[in-house]
């Protein structure tokens, strides 16, 4: 609305707040494509017309120019909201995407965002792809797909069914061009035996005298541990996140 309303002081200067009731007006009586009503439909269920049953052909001079202007300020109000949809349409066209269809048998890359790591592994050091997996089978109406994970991520009960969302298609590399480069390489993210060294989360902190993290392992228990344990770790991303800060120095002595 601000930048309709922008548009508009250009074309009445310092008259436009005169026509503000006749901008919303026009404004309300937009069909939205969202709903397929315009607002003065779906909160009065009609919609008025400004200037019906109107004759201009005997009207006073006075009569005619109001009419006039009311015709004025409805077709530039109209045309601007129409090159605000447009261009909100470029833009969001921008970053949408058709989506992908996956068929049986097809080899994809799995995003590893969602995968928890592992103590000791960094998460900007680890790749944000992992495969190439094998489509088992495809459920276009939902855009899901059940595809054949690998040994470690199954001991780690990962489920192996996954949106488009975080699956990208895998294009072997051409070894005439690039010799010995690999697109994607298969990283062992390890099941640990020793699950109690697998953090789940971290749900507290404190300084006594230095920082320490309360840890909530994967077997269900919690320690205190110092920052040297935790650091470099996604779990301590997410707690700092929550905290509103991005070096853990800065978090809140209590």
């Amino acid at each position: 609305m601000s930048q309709i309303l922008h548009a508009l002081v250009l074309d009445y200067g310092t008259s436009w707040v005169d026509q503000l009731p006749l901008i919303e007006f026009t404004m309300n009586s937009a069909v939205h494509k969202s709903t397929g009503y315009a607002p003065f439909e779906l909160n009065y269920r009609w919609l008025p017309k400004m200037t019906r049953g109107i004759s201009l052909e005997s009207a006073r001079g006075s009569i005619q120019q109001f009419v006039e202007n009311i015709n004025d300020v409805l077709h530039k109000t109209f045309d601007k909201l129409l090159a605000q949809h447009t261009r909100q349409a470029i833009e969001s066209n921008k970053h949408r995407w058709e989506g992908q269809a996956f068929k049986e048998g097809d080899l994809v890359l799995l995003s590893s965002k969602n995968i928890n790591l592992h103590k000791g592994q960094s998460r900007k050091l680890f790749p944000k792809n992992l495969g190439p997996y094998k489509v088992l089978w495809a459920n276009l109406h939902t855009s899901t797909y059940k595809i054949k994970l690998l040994p470690d991520l199954r001991a780690r009960h990962i489920h192996d069914v996954f949106h488009e969302s975080v699956l990208r298609p895998y294009v072997a590399n051409d070894n005439t061009g690039f010799p010995k480069h690999e697109t994607c390489v298969n990283v062992d993210i390890g099941t640990d035996p020793d699950k109690e060294w697998v953090i789940r989360s971290i749900e507290d902190h404190c300084w006594s005298p230095g920082l320490k993290f309360r840890v909530r392992w994967e077997m269900g228990d919690t320690t205190w541990e110092p920052l040297k344990v935790v650091d470099e770790l996604e779990a301590l991303n997410q707690y700092l996140e929550l905290e509103g800060v991005k070096d853990p120095l800065k978090l809140h002595r209590k």
